[in-house]
């Protein structure tokens, strides 16, 4: 997950007296901040005239996982989330998402699976994309997932580039 972060960890261990590990993250300077806001903006004004902002729904049960989400797609689309399949559900019927994105296995209720075919019953989402996010990766789980019903797949774990590739390939479709 640190990679996909661009961040890095040292280690430094004296015998006798312990090991300093530094987790490094990338951060912005204010004149970074200034030119992406900038670029940001303007990037912003040209992608309104090709496709409006998504606004996505993530169902992932481990909380580093949707503040990666956060941070890889805030440039791209809002985004809401759900950590269980009871409280996805009930945030699916009272809003309009563009697109749904569920971990397969869960920690708690129904899986992912059993949640898309929930969703897909629903008359708002019959045709509403929705992305397996998964670390089952072999080529035939892949093949399984859109058989079962999902129109994407995404396998954990996965490039800031890599999602938002895909949202911008679902909303441009």
């Amino acid at each position: 997950m640190l990679t996909l972060l661009n961040g890095r960890i040292e280690v430094e261990s004296k015998i006798g007296k312990g090991s300093t590990f530094t987790i490094f993250l990338p951060c912005e300077t204010k004149l970074q901040s200034e030119k992406i806001q900038n670029l940001s903006q303007t990037e912003e004004v040209k992608r309104k005239t090709i496709y409006p902002k998504p606004h996505i729904f993530v169902v992932e049960d481990n909380n580093l996982n949707i503040e990666v989400m956060k941070h890889f797609v805030k440039d791209v689309a809002s985004m809401e989330f759900a950590l269980t399949s009871n409280t996805a559900m009930e945030k699916i019927k009272a809003n309009n998402y563009d697109i749904l994105l569920f971990d397969i296995k869960l920690g708690q209720g129904i899986s992912g699976i059993e949640l898309m075919k929930e969703v897909r019953k629903l008359p708002n989402y019959k045709n509403t994309p929705i992305i397996a996010i998964t670390g089952y990766t072999e080529s035939e789980d892949q093949a399984n997932f859109i058989n079962l019903g999902f129109t994407h797949y995404l396998a954990k774990p996965f490039s800031k580039n890599q999602i938002v590739d895909l949202i911008g390939k679902i909303i441009q479709a």
